[in-house]
């Protein structure tokens, strides 16, 4: 209701000036300061009421006491304001109807947007929530899809283990009768070289157990020195970071000084100190430019540097690299020569082909003893390779400058019959 009146002030504004109006007229149809006239006995006289519905009631008779003359008055008639009323009010009821027309048009506008708006929302919340299983059914199917992908993973992981533990057990089985074939050849032999092998274990072992020591201490050395080199960096980044802090203090200080400076010389020459202030935004602008260039120069070089250290390192590795695996294949020809000096050939082996795995210590004996991995050839054939191997301990050492690891001392060689 309020809404409409302040879209239609015009109206109210008159409405109530047409109320004022019957109210003033109705007043006014009253004299309130004459006394009403005394009127003969039997003479009725009629009222017209404020509300339209004219009431008749018969006047009081009253006997008129005659003083000296009686004189006769004719009764007082009023005016008859009943069509003006009437058209009064027909004006106030069509007013009215039509203030409550529009007070019932707005509210009906106003519930059907607030119907609309219902609607609209419970539509966005339906969409919401389709949404949401939608996803939910996204995500349910690609879990599901995921958990498909793991179990057939985790079934060729099975299944390639199963088949690693098999062939495992194939070679096992293979090496063991091998090694059970050739226990009984080689007891007697066994037996002579037992003592110089033993001996020479003990030897490997103590020069093992010295180098393993000298690896730890060297290890320990480079630790403390990479500890050091730790504590230097960090007391080097706080020296930095001081300085850092010092100079950025003095650079505001030196702002903050140059400031004042200039508020105050403001306060003395106001149009003077504007151009000056703007030459001095201006000098600032340039030297924070100039410097922020120079040190993004300064970065680009820094760069530039770092990147010519890491390809230079990288191609002082790449070298290293190289030499490192020069000196192991020159190792390994030494090695195969060596051994084909203590191999003796049977008779009756041409043609014969052997594939042997060896691996080597720094002393120069074998750890964990010959694996012959293929023979193509007679028993004596094979048996000779494995002795050839023996028989050459110690095989020539790799070079002291490189540290070559366990794998790189396992190798295979191949042994054909001439």
């Amino acid at each position: 209701m309020i809404k409409l009146l302040s879209k239609h002030p015009g109206a109210f504004i008159g409405a109530v000036i047409l109320h004022l109006l019957i109210v003033a007229l109705f007043i006014l149809s009253f004299d309130w300061a004459e006394k009403p006239q005394e009127i003969e006995a039997g003479i009725p006289v009629s009222i017209l009421l404020p509300d339209a519905n004219a009431l008749k009631m018969p006047s009081s008779t009253t006997e008129v006491k005659p003083k000296e003359e009686p004189v006769e008055e004719p009764p007082v008639e009023k005016p008859d304001n009943k069509a003006e009323k009437a058209e009064q009010l027909k004006k106030e009821k069509k007013e009215k109807e039509r203030l409550a027309a529009l007070a019932t048009k707005a509210a009906t506008a106003k519930a059907l947007k607030e119907k609309r708006k219902t609607e609209k929302k419970l539509a966005e919340k339906k969409k919401i929530e389709e949404q949401k299983l939608a996803d939910a059914k996204k995500i349910k199917q690609k879990a599901a899809e995921e958990k498909k992908e793991e179990e057939k993973a985790e079934k060729r992981r099975k299944e390639r283990a199963e088949a690693r533990k098999e062939e495992r057990r194939k070679e096992r089985l293979e090496e063991k009768k091998k090694a059970e074939k050739e226990a009984k050849r080689k007891a007697k032999k066994e037996a002579k070289r037992k003592a110089k092998k033993e001996a020479a274990r003990k030897l490997a072992k103590k020069k093992a157990e010295k180098e393993a020591e000298e690896e730890k201490e060297k290890k320990r050395a480079e630790e403390r020195a990479k500890k050091r080199a730790s504590e230097k960096a960090a007391k080097e980044k706080v020296a930095r970071a001081e300085r850092a802090a010092k100079a950025k203090a003095e650079k505001e200080a030196k702002e903050k000084a140059e400031k004042e400076a200039a508020i105050k010389a403001a306060k003395a020459r106001a149009e003077k100190e504007k151009a000056e202030e703007l030459a001095a935004k201006k000098a600032e602008y340039h030297r924070k430019y100039k410097e922020a260039q120079e040190k993004k120069k300064a970065d680009a070089a820094a760069a530039e540097a770092r990147k010519k250290a890491a390809a230079a390192a990288k191609r002082n590795n790449a070298s290293n690299a190289k030499a490192r695996n020069d000196s192991l294949a020159s190792w390994g020809r030494k090695v195969e020569q060596h051994v084909k000096r203590h191999w003796h050939e049977p008779p009756g082996s041409s043609s014969s082909v052997a594939r042997v795995k060896i691996t080597v210590s720094n002393s120069g004996y074998i750890v964990g003893g010959v694996k012959i991995l293929s023979c193509k050839g007679p028993p004596s054939f094979c048996a000779s390779v494995k002795d050839a191997f023996i028989d050459a301990e110690p095989l020539p050492k790799t070079e002291v400058k490189y540290r070559f690891r366990n794998s790189d001392r396992t190798f295979t060689m191949t042994l054909k019959s001439q």
